[in-house]
């Protein structure tokens, strides 16, 4: 059963009721979360931006396939992931270009996300870990889903992404302390 207070599943529930503002409401509570976590498999910014569009749009296109058991935001990062691979398989196979960060993104992130020098080292930090390990991290800290719930979104059990959890967690503290992050990554402007 959903947890009582799932802000998510209350307004997709409103909005299959007929009420478009719910699914307006609904865009803007989850938007920059889910586009920031797109980020994690597509460098450029406007793919993150389709990726996370394509996610709102399946959840119009079906509607029928939440069943309000699981968190809603649960259900939506895994839409939003699977869209994110879509993008990223396309992408690669449409061409063999470099991904170029759009510069006024990156702008707007490093003033609004990076704007402190731990923020920075955190963020440099995280963008050097295997994939793995920094979407583990992202899902549990920055969009506070339990493991169980990131282990459904990352497409693996409970247990492994424990394992995961606690390997990144060490990983990422022995580059923080001793300072072998990158000093640049893909996400700062230079």
């Amino acid at each position: 059963m959903t947890n009582a207070n799932d802000r998510g599943a209350e307004l997709y529930r409103a909005y299959l009721d007929g009420d478009s503002e719910a699914f307006e409401t609904l865009v803007g509570l989850y938007r920059e979360n889910v586009i920031f976590f797109c980020l994690r498999y597509l460098s450029v910014f406007e793919d993150a931006e389709d990726a996370a569009a394509e996610a709102f749009a399946a959840l119009i296109i079906n509607p029928t396939r939440y069943d309000f058991k699981t968190a809603f935001k649960t259900y939506l990062f895994s839409i939003a992931k699977k869209k994110a691979v879509d993008i990223y398989r396309k992408r690669a196979r449409l061409a063999s270009v470099d991904a170029v960060t759009d510069s006024e993104w990156a702008e707007t992130i490093e003033a609004s996300v990076l704007a402190e020098e731990e923020k920075r080292e955190l963020h440099r930090a995280l963008a050097s870990l295997p994939a793995d390990y920094g979407t583990v991290l992202h899902l549990v800290y920055f969009e506070e889903l339990s493991c169980a719930e990131a282990a459904s979104v990352m497409g693996k059990t409970k247990k492994q992404t424990e394992n995961l959890l606690y390997r990144a967690k060490k990983t990422l503290r022995t580059r923080l302390e001793d300072g072998s992050a990158p000093k640049g990554n893909r996400y700062e402007i230079k």
